[in-house]
């Protein structure tokens, strides 16, 4: 129900949206530096060792991805709080033309604060998206695939 009202509400943003704005799905990712056993075949009865590095890390990106133009941005912090999500406004505010900014969001404490909430008063309009709802989330589509990417490359180890 909620996902269906989402739908019907983001189609009615996009036919009345002006000159000059944008729709942006906005997602903080999280890749880890470390092995994970996803699939393998081990004889019955046999124990395997999987490596690991020493210590597993994290990145940290807010991310932001418009489906109009096909424009992704990108930032990597130290963690991902509400100033980070700020800085990120900021920057696609830079990087991009328009005059105000759509943005979808999803309901990650980062992006709840009243910090926050007073700069979205500015020329960026936050939109949540309903919760558990990753399936509305286009940027997390273009994660996907990208992660996979990387886990093909030798030197790349994103998820």
């Amino acid at each position: 129900m909620a996902q269906t009202k989402f739908i019907q509400e983001y189609k009615q943003l996009k036919e009345t949206l002006g000159a000059g704005e944008e729709i942006y799905f906005m997602d903080a990712v999280h890749p880890e530096y470390q092995s994970k056993a996803v699939c393998g075949w081990i004889k019955k009865c046999e124990c395997k060792t999987l490596q690991t590095t020493g210590k597993p890390s994290r990145l940290h990106f807010a991310r932001a991805l418009s489906l109009e133009r096909m424009q992704f941005v990108v930032n990597e912090y130290e963690s991902v709080n509400g100033h980070a999500i700020i800085d990120f406004f900021k920057k696609l505010e830079n990087e991009s033309t328009a005059t105000t900014f759509q943005v979808i969001l999803d309901n990650t404490r980062a992006q709840k604060n009243k910090k926050l909430d007073k700069f979205l008063e500015t020329k960026i309009k936050g939109h949540d998206l309903p919760p558990y709802s990753p399936n509305l989330n286009s940027i997390k589509r273009l994660w996907k695939v990208l992660s996979w990417t990387f886990a093909k490359l030798p030197e790349f180890s994103l998820t």
